[in-house]
């Protein structure tokens, strides 16, 4: 079924889909506009934990967010330098408090533009913010700039340093050190630097011709708004003239002014600080952008004659140089009670109606873009109808004397009054020439006016009046005034200098009352130091000196108080006042002790953090020790600890850190390295020729010159001796390489050698020489003789009997001889058997290839039975022999 909805209803759903369409488009308008302020904002700064220096331990890093998408391109550069609230080691934690002010902080909040146009450019900044410790911050800001140059791509015709407070005050004394420093910087900005200049260093200026602007607050407690524009004045009055400094005095109480100077929106002559930046460039002339001039314009004065009693005021003659006129407002400031003000065009003009007879005066004051303000006045003569053709009456008041020291006065003349109809519209004071030539006026064309530095005499003053018809009226007064008999009523003036700001540690201050004057023909007798208010703790050096010392200051505001009495017993008192700041905070000093040089196999060493110190007033807390670099194999018997056995450690070098914490939370650190050594190599002793002689033959020759050194080391000495045998004996030389031994008897000797490295390392071997009797050497074996009497003449003893080892088995044998051989030893082998007699019987060569056991196996079957010496030799050089019963 079809039907038709009533209209009221269609109306209400068509109702509800326009507003739905609204409420979307809202939407979708604020997230659009969110996307536009994410787009145009540098969104890019993070903590950078890289030591620069010994007092930049990180920095803050901002780069334009299309950095990495133009790998060729170079930006200007912006080195902000935080305050003495700041400092730190820019370890993690620390560094991030640098993003609490200034231009680091607009980065961390996203407020920072992510380009500035300038000249129809647009650019965009490389940030570095870093972290500053100690109170010496010339070397680091040196090398910031350098290290910012060597790692980014910056526009070195465009780089900028900017500080505040002691950011500023270090920056200043930085860049007018030397010529280079400031010539290699466009331009900088100090925040309340709390500084002042000498002349080298505005010599300096002059010479690099480095643009500079100043900020401060007019009520900043620590560093006064006279300060920075004397220090403006300064450069502004140095001759040849650098570039003219900016000057701007926030009106406003505090310290911090740099939040307001950072403001992208504030500007001064159309530019903020970072478009004045940009106007400034290395390489190109240094000229200072012309402050824009705002001139207020009220039109010609007016004069009309009632009934007509309306009229208008126009502005337009009103300019400004550069920018836009913003306002326009137009106020009375003296005339008739009566008459009406209407603005046209926004204040462009004004329409004054309801007027009555007399003088009228507007003001009016035009505001442009700049934040410039400008005033004119403009007056407004309305005339009765029907005037006085009398002329205007001159009443300079009552005739006066004063008596001296008192020596101003005031003139009054308004009581002057001009005729019907007419109004005054001018007043003129002057001295007479009869008069004392001693004396200022300090308003003369102001109805009422002082005279100052008035002396002893009669003086007669003449006011002139003009009435509103142009006519002029004199009329005069007389001014006595008479000496002082005395000046011994005249207190002497107290003047305490000295007063400011400090902080703890700083505890003490000097304060002088050398500017103190005394009355004309008197002086001071005595000077009286006290305390007005304060905390409890100080102490005065000499309270009844000129000049004295205060010290023992805790933190805290103080008044101190200089009395100074004259010679004729008057005094009076002058205050000062000592700001004490609580100390910045500091953290503890890691001292790490112990660290050196140990050689394997010594592989542990006993590092300390006991010479660690915390801050005056604080304590440490905890120790904390971790590996920074080395090998992989160590061990920290206890990381928790102030001292503590590091262990396990392998040849390299390891870097080892402490960490201290002390009970505010503030740590430092420090490292300290261990070189492990390997362990020293001695040489090795090897000796050759050892073996069997028959008498008549009594002597042999034994060499060390198989004996190798170290690698990297020498042999330095040999030094042969005997160990065992016989007392009959001759060593031809003992002292080297190769040497006879001679005079031997019959019986077993046992030679050393000792071989000694150029490290004073050393090793030993031995070899054996049998003499034999002509008797015995041909006789049968026995089964007590040794084995070494039954080899040939050129069998050695074996050094080192780890290096080669065998087992016989079975033994007795009676067909196959089983040999198992072991030992580190490889090379070239062979394994010979010898009859009784010393005659080879069975020789297999074979190659010995490192750890490990190598089987052998012979078949003596067809041997006759008998004993039987088997000997094997590895290299040539090593040795061993065992006997066997063949059955």
């Amino acid at each position: 079924m079809n039907y038709q909805l009533p209209w009221r209803f269609n109306l209400v759903i068509r109702s509800v889909k326009k507003i739905r369409f609204f409420l979307l488009t809202i939407i979708a308008v604020f997230s659009f506009i969110n996307i536009i302020s994410a787009q145009t904002m540098q969104t890019t700064q993070r903590s950078v934990y890289t030591r620069v220096d010994n007092y930049i331990g990180g920095y803050l890093e901002s780069v334009p967010n299309d950095y990495y998408n133009n790998p060729t391109k170079k930006y200007p550069l912006i080195i902000f330098l935080h305050g003495i609230g700041e400092r730190g080691d820019g370890s993690p934690g620390a560094l991030e408090r640098v993003a609490n002010v200034g231009i680091a902080q607009r980065l961390k909040n996203k407020t920072f533009p992510a380009s500035f146009t300038y000249g129809g450019t647009s650019y965009s900044f490389i940030v570095i913010s870093p972290q500053i410790s100690g109170s010496a911050w010339d070397t680091p800001i040196e090398d910031i700039i350098k290290f910012a140059k060597k790692n980014y791509r910056v526009d070195e015709q465009r780089v900028y340093v900017t500080g505040l407070s002691m950011g500023g005050i270090s920056l200043w004394a930085y860049a007018t050190k030397t010529v280079d420093r400031g010539k290699e910087l466009a331009a900088m900005l100090l925040c309340t630097p709390g500084t002042s200049a000498i002349a080298t260093q505005l010599k300096n200026l002059s010479s690099s011709q480095i643009p500079i602007w100043v900020t401060n607050n007019t009520g900043d407690p620590y560093n006064s708004a006279s300060g920075a524009t004397a220090l403006v004045n300064a450069i502004n009055s140095t001759v040849p003239a650098p570039p003219k400094a900016l000057l701007t005095i926030f009106t406003k109480s505090g310290h911090d002014c740099w939040t307001a100077t950072y403001d992208p929106a504030f500007k001064q002559g159309g530019l903020n600080v970072y478009e004045w930046m940009l106007s400034k460039k290395r390489g190109t002339a240094q000229t200072t952008t012309p402050k824009p001039v705002l001139t207020a314009n009220a039109g010609t004065n007016k004069v009309i004659t009632l009934p007509t009693n309306t009229v208008t005021l126009d502005a337009s003659g009103s300019k400004v140089t550069s920018g836009t006129i913003t306002s326009y407002s137009w106020t009375k400031i003296s005339g008739p009670a009566t008459g009406l003000l209407a603005l046209i065009s926004n204040g462009l003009q004004a329409k004054l109606t309801s007027l009555v007879a007399g003088v009228y005066t507007y003001q009016l004051t035009v505001k442009d873009s700049n934040g410039s303000t400008a005033t004119a006045t403009v007056t407004v003569t309305v005339k009765a109808a029907s005037t006085s053709t009398s002329p205007p009456k001159a009443n300079a008041g009552k005739e006066q004397t004063i008596t001296l020291p008192t020596n101003t006065c005031t003139l009054n003349g308004s009581l002057s009054s001009a005729s019907t109809g007419n109004t005054i519209v001018s007043y003129k004071w002057t001295k007479m020439s009869s008069s004392p030539s001693a004396g200022t006026i300090t308003n003369p064309n102001s109805v009422t006016t002082t005279v100052t530095g008035l002396v002893a005499g009669k003086y007669t003053f003449s006011l002139t009046v003009t009435d509103s018809r142009g006519v002029s009226v004199s009329g005069g007064t007389i001014v006595t005034v008479k000496a002082g008999t005395t000046t011994t009523n005249v207190a002497p003036k107290a003047v305490a200098n000295g007063g400011g700001a400090i902080q703890l540690p700083t505890n003490s201050r000097t304060l002088s009352g050398t500017a103190s004057i005394p009355a004309p023909g008197s002086s001071i007798a005595s000077y009286s130091w006290s305390k007005v208010s304060g905390p409890a703790s100080y102490k005065i050096a000499n309270a009844n000196a000129v000049t004295t010392v205060f010290s023992n200051l805790a933190e805290g505001v103080y008044v101190f108080r200089l009395k100074v009495t004259d010679k004729n017993g008057l005094s009076s008192s002058a205050d000062t006042k000592i700001v004490v700041q609580a100390a910045a905070k500091v953290a503890p000093k890691a001292v790490v002790n112990g660290g050196g040089v140990i050689k394997l196999p010594t592989n542990s060493k006993i590092l300390s953090g006991t010479a660690s110190t915390p801050a005056p007033g604080s304590s440490i807390a905890s120790y904390y020790w971790s590996k920074v670099s080395g090998p992989s194999s160590y061990k920290i018997s206890n990381s928790n600890i102030k001292e503590t056995i590091f262990s396990n450690l392998a040849e390299g070098v390891y870097v080892f850190r402490l960490k201290v914490t002390d009970k505010n939370g503030l740590s430092s650190t420090a490292d300290a390295k261990i070189v492990v050594q390997a362990a020293s190599v001695a040489p090795k002793a090897v000796v050759y020729e050892g073996g069997v002689i028959k008498l008549p033959t009594n002597s042999k020759t034994l060499s060390g010159t198989g004996s190798k050194p170290a690698p990297g080391s020498s042999i330095a000495s040999y030094y042969w001796s005997k160990v065992s045998g016989p007392s009959s004996y001759k060593i031809a030389n003992p002292n080297v390489a190769e040497t006879v031994f001679s005079n031997l008897v019959e019986g077993v000797y046992v030679f050393r050698l000792k071989v000694t490295d150029r490290n004073g390392l050393s090793s030993t071997a031995d070899a054996k020489i049998v003499v034999q009797s002509a008797a015995t050497a041909s006789r049968t074996m026995g089964p007590g003789d040794s084995v070494s009497t039954a080899l040939a003449e050129n069998n050695i003893i074996v050094r080192d009997e780890s290096s080669l080892d065998f087992k016989i088995s079975p033994n007795p044998v009676q067909s196959d001889m089983n040999i198992a051989i072991t030992g580190g030893l490889n090379g070239k082998a062979s394994i010979t058997v010898y009859n009784i007699s010393g005659k080879q019987v069975l020789q297999q060569e074979f190659v010995k290839d490192g750890i490990g056991t190598l089987n052998k196996t012979f078949n003596l079957s067809k041997l006759p039975t008998g004993i039987y010496i088997v000997q094997i030799i590895v290299d040539g050089k090593y040795k061993k022999a065992m006997r066997i019963v063949k059955q």
